[in-house]
């Protein structure tokens, strides 16, 4: 082969250049995406789900690649129209053979090639990254065929559905309950691609008809379940079905007898919702007050914010490594800074089934989960309050009684 590629490379001096450039263009991937597809729908024995999904990975994007990988073990396929990456549309076909993928910038092409498809689930995963936020329920409803063959579901990964703000958050930062659907705050209205201004009410109304057409409406905590049913108050709970997410505890448990240490251990990449701003601030005040503690955050963090010399930063890491990292930076407790009503939270639930005591605030999915577990600590939530001092003040308080 080495020969052999040597005289090639003699003989006609572009052609690794030539074989690569092809390879990049592949000028077949369409028609074989377009084929690909209709054997997909020949050979399934009932609607094949197409999942909108954004590009931005996360929790929604964890869960909708395991809710794939369980059709692809048994043999069957999955669709993905993603949106917010460099094209308009990015259109996946999932197989147990691997994917096939291509953009487009042309909805209608997506909706020629789906034609072949006898039937099909319409399941919404997440659209936040689409530069037409308000468009979405119509693409949505627009991918089905209008004779009664093809299905509607939702997953509630965030709150895109209630409003432009998909974490809730106001425009000071702060979660403040459910958002009435008069709410006027900026951060719950968005400009669609025409320039006009859509309110509120008007953002809930087009959810709401591609929400009437699901058939179910998922929800992985009871605290999305009632957020959801503030915002849609009159035919949304029949419809709704809680679905909590599961993790493999058995290979987060730790050694919990180094609980009383000084390191606070922050897990997952932190974004203002999830929580860098109360961590940069806690960091700070560490610094300032020499009291000894330690943050250690195994994760990442967005680059806008700096994080202080008191909390050391680990970075990416897999669950399975989770404990090792808790034992090596001598994790005592862990923190949920998240200040957004969590719709599961992975990292609540990874933290929790360390054993080791964890604080988060009483909000959303991950309060709830806190409430439940023996060693959860949740911490009353006040988004005109000092969070700073509520977080220190739970630990200290938590480590005088535990040393009392």
């Amino acid at each position: 082969m080495l020969r052999a590629n040597a005289m090639i490379a003699r003989r006609f001096p572009a052609y690794d250049l030539e074989v690569q450039t092809y390879i990049a263009r592949d000028p077949l991937r369409t028609p074989r995406l377009v084929l690909a597809v209709a054997l997909a729908g020949f050979t399934a024995d009932g609607p094949v789900p197409l999942y909108l999904a954004h590009s931005l990975g996360g929790g929604a994007e964890h869960a909708l690649q395991e809710e794939i990988a369980q059709r692809t073990r048994l043999g069957q396929s999955a669709m993905v129209l993603r949106v917010g990456g460099a094209a308009r549309f990015q259109f996946e076909l999932h197989t147990s053979d691997g994917v096939i993928a291509a953009t487009t910038n042309d909805l209608s092409s997506v909706q020629a090639m789906l034609a072949t498809v006898p039937a099909l689930d319409i399941i919404y995963s997440c659209g936040v990254g689409h530069p037409d936020p308000a468009a979405l329920p119509d693409i949505l409803l627009s991918l089905g065929r209008g004779d009664g063959r093809d299905r509607f579901a939702a997953r509630v990964h965030d709150f895109f559905m209630l409003s432009p703000s998909y974490n809730l958050l106001g425009s000071d930062g702060r979660y403040r309950g459910a958002v009435a659907g008069t709410s006027q705050d900026p951060a719950h209205c968005v400009r669609a691609a025409d320039g006009q201004v859509v309110t509120l009410g008007q953002w809930r109304r087009r959810w709401a008809g591609f929400l009437e057409k699901c058939h179910e409406i998922t929800v992985f905590s009871q605290s999305s379940a009632d957020l959801m049913q503030a915002g849609f108050p009159d035919w949304l709970s029949e419809r709704v079905h809680c679905r909590p997410h599961k993790i493999s505890a058995s290979v987060l448990q730790v050694d919990t007898s180094q609980a009383h240490s000084t390191v606070i251990g922050v897990l997952g990449n932190l974004n203002r919702a999830k929580g860098a701003d109360l961590i940069c601030e806690i960091g700070q005040h560490l610094l300032r007050e020499a009291t000894g503690h330690k943050v250690v955050l195994i994760g990442n963090i967005d680059p806008a914010f700096s994080l202080p010399p008191s909390v050391t930063l680990h970075g990416s890491y897999q669950i399975d490594e989770i404990a090792a990292l808790a034992e090596r930076y001598h994790v005592g407790r862990w923190l949920v800074p998240s200040v957004w009503p969590e719709t599961f939270s992975f990292a609540t639930h990874e933290v929790i089934a360390t054993g080791l005591p964890v604080f988060g605030f009483d909000i959303g999915a991950q309060g709830e989960a806190l409430r439940a577990a023996p060693n959860g600590h949740p911490i009353p939530f006040d988004p005109d309050g000092d969070l700073v001092a509520a977080v220190l003040q739970a630990i200290a308080h938590h480590d005088r009684a535990d040393a009392g």
